[in-house]
């Protein structure tokens, strides 16, 4: 992924499949701390259950998903749905 580019979520094709996302579409991943959306990546790279979603990317605030206090942002549980908005939003909750 080009640091310059869109941020986009790797998937697992079978996942992808079950949950009716595509390559290319809007994506929402959804924590209790927050949500972020982004373009879909279908990938073999990864396994069933899992997604990726970058870190260091510039326009893609990863962090709202992020259980405050956590020392680790390597893994935890998100939601992963396809988006029916049409636009790439980061929300925090509160």
């Amino acid at each position: 992924m080009a640091r310059g580019g869109e941020a986009a979520g790797r998937l697992n094709r079978a996942a992808a499949e079950m949950t009716g996302i595509a390559a290319g579409d809007l994506i929402r991943v959804t924590s209790p701390q927050g949500a972020v959306g982004l373009r879909a990546k279908v990938s073999d790279e990864m396994l069933t259950g899992q997604v990726f979603v970058p870190i260091h990317h510039p326009d893609q605030p990863v962090n709202r998903l992020v259980p405050f206090g956590r020392k680790t942002i390597k893994a935890f549980p998100v939601k992963l749905e396809r988006s029916e908005e049409n636009t790439l939003e980061h929300q925090a909750t509160q």
